[in-house]
């Protein structure tokens, strides 16, 4: 018989996230960003440092890691609409 969960003695714990203790990542790397692509690359690099042995300590590199790797692709699409908007215009 499966009991439902508020009735269940130890439920599980829920996993608190290591961004609710500090803000990881340089300030500047955010800059210009949305605040939506920002939280998905936290949320990948919190995953991803998860799955380590020492989460704490992997997940600022990770971070700032698809901080850079959002920064490059951002500049690249930037530079790909821009491109495209002007030779559409004529």
């Amino acid at each position: 018989m499966i009991l439902p969960r508020s009735s269940r003695k130890n439920p599980t714990p829920r996993r608190r996230s290591v961004f609710a203790l500090h803000p990881l990542g340089d300030p500047a790397l955010r800059t210009g960003m949305s605040p939506e692509l920002v939280r998905h690359a936290r949320n990948e690099a919190e995953a991803i440092a998860w799955t380590t042995e020492v989460p704490q300590l992997v997940l600022p590199v990770l971070f700032e890691e698809k901080l850079l790797a959002l920064r490059r692709w951002q500049t690249r699409q930037n530079r790909l609409l821009g491109s495209d908007s002007t030779s559409f215009a004529a």
